[in-house]
């Protein structure tokens, strides 16, 4: 059994391929995480808890986590979430993606993010005073069945610009399609994320509407407007074959310098 350089199982091993096509999935996880150990980067599975506390640790370079993945808001366990974890030869996390199981087999997007409920078990106790989240487009009411949202992604800044971010949210979608049999996958980013076409980077194949999010905790001066991006599943397997067929697992000096 190979083990990463920091002595722990590596994420390979702790996974096991239930739903979907195996031979794809299998070839996808090893060359996904020896393309991030090309990168210096050890994968492993976490927890969102083990997520908060990176997140605590590192505000001086990111913001607060959002409620949607905090368990003091939201019932959160093994078994509807996890986090990957991406650690250096010294043991240090230096990149992170969080995960979540939703089944909104009788509800949608819209539903439970203008409810709150998205963003909290019970609103009316825990919403920040004034908060609330507006949604608009018609095609965030196609948000429903099994999903997987993802968030809570971070890259300590001396790993950027060695395309982690093709390869982390790649793994995290991939591992929760096998786990959970999820019909889509979903993620919140900036304008400025989807201006630079980072959404696409990691996968995304479809801007399915724009969210407002207003005194929340995370972003609690005003009014914030982000990017609702989703991805089928049956993109989510033609996105994994992509990435068999194109990435180089080699890392470009050239790469030095520039962003995740």
């Amino acid at each position: 059994m190979l083990r990463n350089s920091v002595g722990g199982t590596r994420f390979s091993d702790q996974l096991k391929i239930k739903n979907g096509p195996h031979n794809l999935l299998s070839r996808y996880f090893e060359k996904a995480e020896n393309a991030a150990a090309q990168r210096g980067v050890y994968l492993e599975l976490g927890t969102v808890d083990e997520l908060i506390e990176v997140n605590r640790q590192n505000l001086d370079t990111w913001h607060p986590m959002t409620t949607s993945f905090d368990p003091r808001y939201c019932h959160l366990d093994a078994r509807n979430s996890f986090a990957i974890i991406g650690r250096d030869h010294r043991g240090d996390v230096v990149a992170t993606q969080g995960a979540r199981f939703l089944d909104w087999s009788d509800t949608d997007f819209v539903t439970e993010a203008t409810t709150l409920r998205f963003f909290y078990d019970n609103p009316n106790r825990d919403k920040a005073q004034g908060e609330g989240c507006f949604v608009t487009a018609p095609q965030t009411t196609a948000i429903t069945g099994r999903l997987m949202h993802s968030g809570g992604i971070w890259y300590r800044s001396d790993f950027r610009g060695f395309k982690l971010a093709e390869i982390i949210p790649r793994t995290a979608r991939a591992y929760a399609y096998t786990t959970w049999n999820i019909d889509q996958a979903f993620g919140i980013t900036t304008m400025e994320n989807v201006a630079k076409n980072f959404h696409l980077r990691v996968g995304y194949r479809e801007v399915a509407g724009r969210v407002t999010m207003r005194r929340s905790p995370t972003y609690p001066d005003g009014d914030l407007e982000l990017i609702l991006c989703r991805l089928s599943k049956i993109d989510l397997i033609d996105d994994l074959f992509g990435f068999l067929a194109d990435f180089d697992t080699q890392v470009q000096t050239e790469v030095f310098g520039r962003r995740a």
